[in-house]
């Protein structure tokens, strides 16, 4: 029985240990790969940039997972009190290196920043509110704009001087260059910004801060969030520098609201 607890343990630390551990190092060495294979073809298709592409690529995964389980604990269960054939010693460090790869890739989150171009985050103010509200679960396009530059209308989050690695989310309404002013109706260049996203005025609550005019400077960008009287934004610490923007929101992939999971955040 020891032996099949060992497979039970070592397939839930990672898959194919537990076939290494049944002398199986050649089957072990394939579901040690199948991880990285899926991630990698996730990376190359921007499969997690869709909520739809992020349920199949956790089935997909929870199923090597579980394929890996059941045959080490199978193969573990009629190996019982048979002698342990002779295997490859070569094979099983090939094995042993793969396996430490894989889980001290997943340990510090190397797939996701670096192959996915991921990241998952908390809303946890309502500066954004409707669009994004309180406890919402967001998915992030950390590669957005290694390639393009912001447009107006993406929801972006960036970090803020003196505040850390902190993640701030708001929506960029100008772009560089950019004379902005107005207050519940913005004007970008003298003209009325349509917003459908913002939050109905709330008569309770104090009057929409007024910006401008003001002229946007070379490779900044002045963000805004949707509830206009409740959101700490640029119109009190300024433009943000391209550089502080980490990323574009893609999708809620959670939210106490569940009609709102998988919703797209534009």
């Amino acid at each position: 029985m020891k032996r099949i607890f060992a497979a039970f343990v070592l397939s839930i630390l990672q898959p194919g240990l537990g076939q290494a551990l049944n002398r199986q190092v050649g089957k072990g060495i394939i579901f040690l790969l199948l991880s990285p294979v899926l991630v990698l073809a996730a990376g190359l298709t921007n499969l997690l940039h869709t909520a739809l592409g992020l349920v199949a690529f956790a089935v997909l995964g929870g199923l090597i997972s579980l394929w890996a389980l059941v045959d080490a604990v199978y193969v573990a269960r009629r190996r019982l009190g048979q002698p342990l054939e002779k295997f490859n010693r070569w094979a099983l460090t090939l094995a042993l290196v793969l396996a430490s790869t894989n889980i001290l890739a997943g340990a510090t989150g190397f797939y996701i920043t670096r192959v996915l171009h991921v990241h998952a985050y908390v809303i946890a103010s309502n500066g954004m509110n409707p669009t994004l509200r309180v406890g919402d679960r967001i998915m992030v396009d950390t590669a957005a704009f290694t390639k393009e530059l912001p447009r107006r209308g993406d929801v972006v989050v960036f970090v803020r001087s003196g505040f850390g690695e902190t993640m701030f989310p708001k929506r960029v309404i100008g772009m560089p260059g950019d004379q902005l002013e107005g207050g519940d109706t913005v004007k970008i260049n003298g003209e009325p910004l349509q917003e459908s996203y913002l939050a109905p005025l709330d008569p309770s609550m104090t009057a929409t801060v007024s910006v401008g005019p003001t002229t946007v400077p070379p490779n900044h960008y002045f963000v805004m969030g949707d509830f206009r009287q409740n959101s700490l934004d640029s119109r009190e610490y300024g433009p943000i520098d391209l550089s502080q923007i980490k990323g574009k929101v893609l999708y809620m992939y959670w939210s106490p609201d569940h009609s709102r999971i998988g919703k797209r955040v534009e």
